[in-house]
């Protein structure tokens, strides 16, 4: 089994820039999960040096979490890198309010086929990032809070699904857009494709769970066939 009882999925900008101080995706769930158990979401980050040593990850996205009232929630946390002593990062007191008073994960009423932007960028005050999410609908902009690691850019940028129902647990899509970053200079980039990993069943993945990309969205779904093979690389469309 995974160490967390988990299933995952990524989706790694590829190839990966350099010198990015953001990072932002669109996440829309297509349909709610329709058991109790935990499903995440996210678009993950590392906090390096600029000659790139790793000083930490975040990630931030939509839950499925009984925990929170309707099982809507969201989180913005991270880890210490190893080297470190892999630490869950130190952060603001979120505006957001936790059912069960988790620091990372909030309540959030998030809902299946609207858009959600999540962004990751420099915070306040050296060392910190801040993670924030928009309602593409009704415009809302909501800072989640802003968690501390050293670091003076973001890498390895990704997207993925972490689902700890059962594989045979009635299917769940989502779908990831617009995955971008800005440079110090103030430019603009984007992947011109990503490269699909799966947790191999003998690690506690499920062997029917799917990435595809199409007209620039990245699907990501559990239980269904398989029609992307591991470390596949996918077009999508430059910006």
């Amino acid at each position: 089994m995974s160490p967390n009882g988990a299933s995952s999925f990524h989706a790694w900008w590829e190839p990966p820039p350099t010198g990015l101080v953001a990072v932002s995706a669109v996440l829309e769930v297509q349909n709610l999960p329709s058991v109790s158990s935990l499903y995440f979401w996210a678009m993950q980050v590392d906090f390096v040096s600029a000659d790139g040593t790793q000083f930490g990850g975040g990630h931030i996205g939509l839950q499925w979490n009984k925990a929170h009232p309707a099982s809507r929630a969201v989180n913005w946390g991270g880890y210490a890198s190893q080297y470190l002593g892999g630490h869950v990062l130190t952060g603001s007191e979120s505006e957001l309010p936790s059912a069960n008073q988790d620091p990372n994960t909030r309540d959030y009423m998030w809902y299946p086929h609207r858009a959600y932007q999540l962004v990751v960028a420099r915070g306040s005050e050296p060392n910190s990032w801040r993670g924030v999410i928009a309602d593409l609908e009704t415009h809302d902009i909501v800072t989640i809070r802003e968690i501390n690691c050293e670091g003076e850019f973001l890498a390895a940028a990704t997207v993925w699904t972490e689902s700890f129902a059962d594989c045979d647990a009635p299917s769940v899509t989502v779908s990831w857009s617009d995955l971008r970053g800005r440079l110090v200079d103030g430019r603009e980039v984007g992947p011109p494709q990503v490269l699909a990993s799966f947790q191999p069943s003998d690690r506690g993945g499920c062997d029917n769970t799917n990435t595809v990309v199409d007209h620039g969205h990245i699907f990501q779904t559990t239980n269904t066939e398989r029609t992307t093979a591991p470390d596949s690389t996918l077009k999508l469309a430059e910006i």
